[in-house]
């Protein structure tokens, strides 16, 4: 199916699960850093918005990639759900 500007982009809504596993990888990945659970959450809910897969995030991934290669990862999400 072609990409269809009229539609709405469905966005996925990760479950609390998948957001606990994915803030505990950005934890592990900050050398377990104290105080940091809100923001791991967060950058975790963002990431899993944005499909981004466990093995390309980091702590602060959206600070370390190019705006290019963020836009990259949104398109291919938007052509997934099209």
């Amino acid at each position: 199916m072609k990409n269809n500007p009229t539609l709405p982009h469905i966005v996925h809504q990760p479950s609390e699960d998948e957001i606990r596993d994915y803030a505990f990888h950005l934890y592990q990945q900050n050398n377990c850093a104290p105080g940091r659970d809100l923001n791991n959450w967060l950058e975790a809910l963002d990431c899993l918005k944005a499909e981004v897969p466990h093995h390309l995030s980091a702590s602060h991934l959206h600070a370390r990639l190019s705006r290019g290669e963020m836009n990259e990862f949104r398109a291919e999400a938007i052509a997934k759900n099209s």
